[in-house]
């Protein structure tokens, strides 16, 4: 329940009345702007964290895009896709079942692509922050995580 409660509060802006004030919280740059699935679209999203404090690698370059209802791009090595659907509130989604490409590729590849297909698919609120796609998940210990994303260089190697 405090998993979901953090998170919860995390993707408010209303942030001091998580903490208990009653005062408004003023407005800073850290604070999540809720947006459709729709206003993802058109970017390519390059992983940046993993979570709050643990910074992604470099490369392999980890991309996510939105259009016409799924999320896709290269988890590693290879190309993954997913369906994805607007959750009964403002910044909740459901990730469906993700399907990928089957390339060999070297473990420490194989390593990175299967931690973010399993985030990926524990995914179930987003938003933006700082300019920054933050993908909120369910970790195996029932704590909540946020991957960010960054919008990519479309020159930069694939």
């Amino acid at each position: 329940m405090r998993a979901v409660l953090s998170l919860a509060c995390w993707l408010t802006a209303a942030a001091a009345a998580c903490a208990g004030s009653s005062a408004p919280a003023a407005p800073g740059p850290a604070e999540p702007v809720q947006v459709a699935l729709r206003d993802l679209a058109g970017k390519e999203w390059v992983l940046q964290s993993w979570d709050a404090d643990e910074a992604a690698p470099a490369s392999p370059r980890v991309t996510l895009t939105y259009k016409d209802d799924r999320f896709s791009g290269r988890s590693g090595c290879n190309q993954y896709f997913t369906s994805v659907t607007p959750g009964a509130e403002p910044g909740q989604l459901v990730v469906g079942a993700i399907a990928s490409t089957k390339m060999a590729c070297a473990q420490p590849i194989l390593a990175v692509e299967s931690r973010f297909q399993q985030q990926l698919g524990q995914v179930t609120r987003f938003a933006l922050r700082d300019g920054k796609l933050a993908l909120a998940y369910a970790k195996k210990d029932a704590s909540d995580g946020m991957m960010l994303f960054v919008v990519g260089d479309t020159a930069a190697p694939r």
